[in-house]
């Protein structure tokens, strides 16, 4: 994963749990399940002589792998079973295969992420079966440097516009939004509660607008003073993931939910990815904006958070936005 102002990082992922890539459909049931992975500098992602797997396809012919219709409509019965109480919020993911008629190198694909989203967190997976994992995160899970810990939860999002002006209209009427208001609360309250039986102080910003390439999310920093000893990175990560910003609010209920109408096996994605040290710092992301790739083929992920009041039409568009950032490094 790269830091920011660093050059080089190394990387730490979520053990599968299940068969295939499957860390489980409910990120809840993979929750402590760590393990090391092989460790992949990303100083220079793609460089000649890095034996990164040949995977993803030039040129894709992409395809919803379920109708974007049903998914709507799976928007909608979300939405409905939210308005009768069972869950306060849901996330619904999607996914897609791209196709083509040549490879480039994972490595490459991964250059060209840090290249288009520099103040994204980006990663590379390698697996023994020839696939990777790659992506481009906008979201920190948490960030531990001695006795200090930072979070920056988010939740609520909309595209950039063609000028400054639009942007800034955009952003104002994300910041308007009381759906999107709604949403972002129930991340970054639970963000706080998850990290106060660590902490002598936890404190929250107001949640601002965080513009990246392509989209603008909404997001509260959160730091943390922690307790002596200070909780290692890892075990902040466990203690944050999933947070609402990926599976919902209760975990109990949304988990019910996604698990009736998802349709999909998550595998590796919302999951979290990052580094650790033998001091217990480190910096984990939550794995957005990601995609499973092999030979010729690659299969990308997004989810949206689903509230009472959402529109399945707007969902999908938003989907459909967030898969942009993969798949212009596939091209």
């Amino acid at each position: 994963m790269r830091r920011h102002g660093c050059g080089s990082a190394c990387a730490t992922r979520c053990a599968p749990t299940g068969r295939g890539h499957r860390c489980s459909r409910s990120p809840r049931r993979a929750r402590s399940r760590w393990a090391a992975s092989r460790i992949v500098p990303t100083a220079n992602p793609g460089e000649p002589g890095q034996a990164f797997p040949r995977s993803s396809c030039a040129c894709p012919d992409v395809s919803s792998v379920r109708n974007p219709v049903a998914w709507a409509a799976a928007v909608d019965t979300a939405s409905s079973r939210l308005r009768a109480g069972e869950a306060a919020k849901v996330v619904l993911a999607r996914e897609v295969v791209a196709h083509g008629d040549g490879v480039v190198s994972a490595g490459s694909v991964t250059r060209s992420l840090r290249s288009a989203y520099p103040s994204c967190f980006t990663y590379l997976i390698t697996g023994a079966d020839g696939t990777a994992f790659a992506g481009a995160s906008p979201e920190l899970l948490v960030r531990r440097a001695g006795a200090h810990a930072h979070a920056q939860p988010m939740a609520g999002s909309v595209a950039r516009g063609a000028s400054e002006a639009e942007d800034d209209m955009l952003a104002n009427r994300l910041m308007a939004s009381a759906k999107d208001a709604a949403e972002h609360a129930l991340a970054s309250r639970f963000v706080v509660g998850a990290l106060q039986p660590y902490s002598s102080t936890v404190s929250a910003r107001p949640p601002e607008v965080v513009r990246f390439t392509n989209i603008q999310h909404l997001a509260t920093s959160v730091d943390a003073e922690l307790t002596n000893p200070p909780a290692e990175v890892l075990e902040l990560a466990a203690a944050l993931h999933p947070t609402p910003a990926v599976g919902g609010w209760p975990r109990e209920a949304a988990d019910r939910i996604i698990d009736d109408l998802e349709a999909m096996e998550r595998g590796w994605y919302a999951g979290a990815v990052g580094w650790t040290d033998s001091r217990g710092d480190g910096e984990f992301a939550v794995a957005l904006r990601c995609g499973l790739l092999w030979g010729d083929g690659a299969r990308l992920y997004a989810g949206v958070g689903v509230m009472p009041d959402s529109d399945p039409a707007r969902e999908l568009e938003e989907t459909d936005l967030k898969f942009k950032a993969l798949l212009s490094a596939l091209t």
